[in-house]
């Protein structure tokens, strides 16, 4: 193996908060797979879809499976201009997932880094705050800290009022979880008109900031392809590309959760490897770090890759997906890069590239 060229072979270090039971299997589908399921609940879509619709709604409501969403698929689905179609795959998004969502990426960055630090350095005096690896709700999905107004629960929204409208503990309860099940659908489906839209970010609404940081960070990727395109630059592309996308990682995505992590264990970065070989094995043992990398190399092979706001909708979606779910639904140039960067066999999961490939694992999961 060419050094700096692929990943270097070390062992993934696992953050222990994010373990869990195998049972159910998860299975994490991309944007397009739930357009898709949506036409096919407007009866628009194929027969196909229509089938699938079918199946995953028999395998979740059996709990055979749970299928997750991530920030990317609440981000996504708010650069849909029409309220309408966001509102038609939101209510499928809702049905099928019931709001079961995957963790924001820094926090699972954060995790892993300090996973890592643990093993190389040891632990911290004050643990971080584990987080499951499904939860529930936008909250979830981006992170919202705990003690933040923005993450006080329905419940304690709700509580005042039973001082106005006094209600035995279970009907409480199902007004409770109506209320809660009516806020998440309007945080996925976003605002019908500017009036909602200044409602909802007073709540924590950001898919229209977070798309413009997503295009910021396409900008800067965009800007390395063009740097290695010609002249004594271009060697990076022939040559240790892994290690170079690797060192970027490392400065925009990562170096703060490090920095942060050796400073609560009174220690400095000469406590971390320093060799070459030591230093790319830090990037290479985060299992998210891993794929996310993996990606941006596979893209940077091809001169010509044109980077965009959604790339990074990709990249941030299956760089959680991939090492944390058992089946990952995506399109088939992604599956390719991650095939040819070899994290199918670094990683359990099994990447379904195909609608076809889709519907059999379904299948398999309802029947056993």
């Amino acid at each position: 193996m060419e050094e700096g060229v692929r990943h270097s072979g070390v062992e993934h270090v696992w953050p222990a908060s994010l373990a869990r039971d195998p049972n159910p299997p998860l299975l994490y589908l991309d944007q397009f797979h739930w357009v898709g399921l949506a036409k096919a609940a407007a009866g628009n879509g194929t027969a196909t879809y229509r089938s699938l619709l079918a199946l995953l709604h028999a395998a979740t409501t059996s709990e055979a499976l749970v299928v997750p969403l991530s920030s990317a698929n609440y981000m996504e689905l708010g650069g849909i201009a029409s309220h309408r179609q966001r509102s038609e795959v939101a209510a499928v998004m809702a049905d099928l997932s019931s709001f079961a969502v995957l963790p924001a990426r820094p926090a699972v960055i954060q995790l892993e880094v300090e996973a890592l630090l643990d093993s190389l350095v040891g632990p911290r005096e004050e643990s971080l705050q584990p987080i499951p690896l499904i939860g529930r709700g936008w909250r979830h999905a981006f992170g919202v800290d705990p003690s933040e107004p923005l993450a006080k629960s329905t419940r304690d929204v709700l509580q005042p009022l039973r001082v106005l409208r006094p209600m035995p503990d279970q009907e409480f309860d199902i007004e409770v979880a109506s209320a809660d099940d009516w806020a998440e659908l309007t945080m996925l489906a976003g605002p019908a008109s500017d009036d909602e839209l200044a409602d909802l970010q007073q709540h924590g609404y950001v898919q229209y900031t977070a798309q413009r940081g997503q295009e910021k960070r396409a900008e800067q990727e965009q800007w390395l392809t063009d740097y290695m395109k010609s002249g004594p630059d271009a060697r990076w592309r022939r040559g240790r590309l892994r290690d170079l996308v690797a060192a970027r990682y490392m400065k925009f995505e990562a170096g703060q959760a490090v920095v942060l992590g050796l400073a609560e264990r009174g220690v400095s970065a000469e406590a971390l490897p320093n060799s070459r070989e030591g230093i790319r094995g830090l990037i290479d043992a985060m299992p998210s770090a891993d794929v996310h990398v993996s990606i941006q190399v596979a893209m940077h092979r091809n001169a010509e890759s044109v980077w965009k706001r959604n790339d990074f909708f990709d990249l941030d979606a299956l760089a959680v997906a991939v090492p944390y779910c058992d089946a990952i639904a995506t399109e088939r140039h992604r599956a390719n890069d991650l095939r040819m960067q070899k994290c199918t066999s670094r990683f359990r999961s099994e990447v379904l590239s195909s609608l076809s490939e889709l519907v059999a694992f379904v299948e398999k999961a309802v029947q056993s």
